[in-house]
């Protein structure tokens, strides 16, 4: 059985309560969402700085209660495929796309239509945090 102490130190190697996440909370959205650093090194940082210890899974839940996960969701990506195509044959625009603050590359968009089906959804539901204009020339 795992032993749910870290060498000796007396403090769990799983938090389990919002209390334990909250005293780490800014050092972990500045690594991660900040410094845009990946999920591995952020676990590693914060054991080394702040002996903080959560396993991957608790940090990806606790990602989705501060609304910092990166990945745009199947829903807002075909909301983002539709006004793309809205917007390029009704206006001749092309179109740039943030999500939660982050550019959406297109490169993303135009992966994520590979690999869905060819099927079309009448009108694009709007999204908080999708937010969408025309391009800088």
């Amino acid at each position: 059985m795992e032993s749910l102490t870290n060498l000796g130190d007396p403090r769990p190697v799983q938090p389990a309560r919002d209390e334990d996440w909250e005293p780490v909370k800014e050092a972990i959205i500045q690594l991660y969402w900040t410094e845009k650093r990946e999920l591995r090194e952020v676990m590693k940082i914060m054991e080394a700085r702040h002996n903080f210890y959560a396993t991957e899974r608790r940090y990806k839940t606790r990602f989705k209660t501060w609304k910092l996960d990166k990945n745009v969701d199947s829903k807002r990506m075909e909301a983002i495929v539709q006004i793309q195509k809205r917007r390029l044959e009704d206006e001749n625009k092309e179109t740039e796309f943030s999500y939660r603050g982050r550019p959406v590359p297109q490169e993303k968009i135009d992966r994520w239509q590979k690999r869905q089906k060819s099927g079309e959804i009448s009108s694009p539901q709007l999204f908080t945090g999708l937010l969408y204009a025309s391009e800088a020339r």
